[in-house]
């Protein structure tokens, strides 16, 4: 493991066990219906711990274009996120995609963490 994995790993672990991790459920996207349905994979989500960061920010969308984030979620581990993934947060509420960043390994392409911007 690099200097870097092992920083995000204990960045996960200090912030699991300080309980800043929160729990909410991912909703991965696999097709949409000629109707405009959604499907998700599995169709109940899946239960993941997150830091939760309420704070509102302009950040670059998915498009290039300053777009407004409501809050966002920092996983401090690989997971697999699509564009059009959706969460339900720890207050109930839908979490759209708006943007997403991160930083990955340049030898496996597989994320250290990563971080969704929500609208």
């Amino acid at each position: 493991m690099s200097i870097l994995s092992n920083a995000v790993a204990i960045l996960d672990s200090v912030t699991q066990s300080l309980g800043l991790q929160s729990e909410v459920v991912h909703f991965h996207w696999t097709s949409q219906s000629d109707d405009g349905v959604k499907a998700f994979t599995p169709a109940a989500g899946t239960k993941r711990k997150a830091t939760w960061d309420k704070r509102v920010r302009i950040v670059a969308g998915l498009n290039g274009q300053q777009v407004t984030s409501t809050s966002s979620l920092i996983f401090p581990r690989p997971i697999d996120v699509d564009a059009r993934d959706e969460f339900t947060l720890p207050d109930g509420k839908l979490g759209l995609i708006v943007s997403l960043s991160g930083f990955g390994d340049p030898v496996t392409k597989k994320p250290f963490a990563t971080e969704v911007f929500l609208g």
